[in-house]
């Protein structure tokens, strides 16, 4: 209402600024904490862009140390500011828990030009001319072929592992959601140990089973790792499965002494499946670039592709650096096209 109100007297893009903004200010800095937790544990971009920042470095300090205590005390400190952003965005959060009207939400429809160049123009800086200067530096569409030929097993055996481990993580998410007094608990430890940087969580899985030989010179260690690094997506796209189904199906289910585990099954996930089906495919495509953990649990039966990208990456291979890459993009093309779906739900809902 106060939106559609400053529009009778100023621009779309002023009455944002002076209505809408204020209200979304808790949402903007929660974004922004999540955001620097992410960036505090990056390690990939960094490293082409040959900077040496923490989480580089502590990488390189778990490979050269056969002491698994020795990564776990020089993590700490990027741990102390990760969990210390998190408790922002978590405080930030709490201010914003407000929904706005629904007079507020119609008032989208009145969108800026300016707004919608800004948000067009960091669009196609972040990802049309990368992506674009990327397909022009190709000699030609051969080399993505060659690439596929030469690196096609590489290929298929990182994408049926990262596949597991995102069938796997969902999976995890299920079970813990069943677990109705557990789901709190669980989301927190999920969130907290997805936090943390993934020379550690390599680590930690690789001091865990390092006395498991079945597992320790196995593929299914990779599996492992992976699941460790993303599990929080399961647990956290589970949660917000469940709170999206309506309260009175929920309580009618119970009524007629449903179980928490039929509940889940028969009632959330096959409501909600695509919500799910794009979690497992984001642990995917987040699995298949993933570099720190996986150095730590890598074994020699497997080549993963994010290895070979590196590999690439240093003897100056361009063009088949670019070709995997972007083989890799076109990988992640199911995740977004289940993240469209999974939008245009929840708006039809509202």
């Amino acid at each position: 209402m106060g939106y559609d109100a400053a529009l009778l007297e100023t621009s779309p893009a002023r009455a944002f600024f002076r209505v809408v903004l204020p209200l979304l200010a808790p949402h903007i800095a929660t974004a922004g904490a999540i955001l620097l937790v992410i960036f505090l544990g990056e390690y990939s971009v960094p490293h082409a862009c040959s900077v040496l920042v923490y989480s580089t470095s502590l990488l390189g300090w778990a490979q050269e140390s056969p002491r698994a205590i020795d990564t776990l005390w020089r993590s700490l400190p990027l741990v102390g500011v990760i969990l210390a952003a998190l408790g922002a965005a978590r405080w930030a959060w709490g201010r914003g828990v407000t929904e706005p009207d629904a007079e507020v939400r119609s008032g989208v429809r009145h969108m800026s030009p300016v707004l919608l160049l800004l948000a067009g123009g960091c669009l196609v800086v972040s990802a049309v001319l990368p992506l674009a200067a990327l397909a022009a530096k190709l000699d030609g569409p051969g080399v993505m072929g060659e690439a596929l030929r030469t690196y096609g097993g590489e290929l298929l055996g990182s994408l049926a592992v990262a596949g597991l481990a995102g069938l796997l993580v969902v999976g995890m998410g299920v079970c813990v959601a069943t677990w109705r007094r557990f789901r709190r608990a669980g989301l927190i430890w999920a969130l907290v140990f997805g936090a943390v940087p993934g020379a550690l969580v390599g680590e930690a899985v690789l001091t865990a089973y390092q006395h498991a030989p079945m597992l320790y010179n196995h593929w299914s260690l990779v599996v492992v790792g992976y699941v460790a690094r993303f599990g929080w997506i399961g647990v956290v796209a589970m949660t917000l499965v469940v709170r999206a189904t309506p309260e009175d199906l929920l309580w009618q289910a119970r009524t007629d002494g449903a179980e928490e585990t039929t509940i889940i099954l028969r009632i959330c996930a096959a409501v909600s499946w695509p919500t799910l089906l794009f979690g497992l495919c984001l642990v995917a495509a987040l699995s298949l670039s993933e570099l720190p953990a996986s150095s730590l649990v890598q074994v020699p039966s497997l080549r993963l592709i994010a290895h070979i990208l590196v590999e690439k990456f240093h003897r100056f291979e361009d063009g088949m650096l670019i070709s995997l890459s972007l083989w890799l993009v076109m990988s992640t093309i199911p995740a977004a096209l289940l993240l469209a779906v999974v939008l245009r739900r929840i708006r039809a809902a509202r």
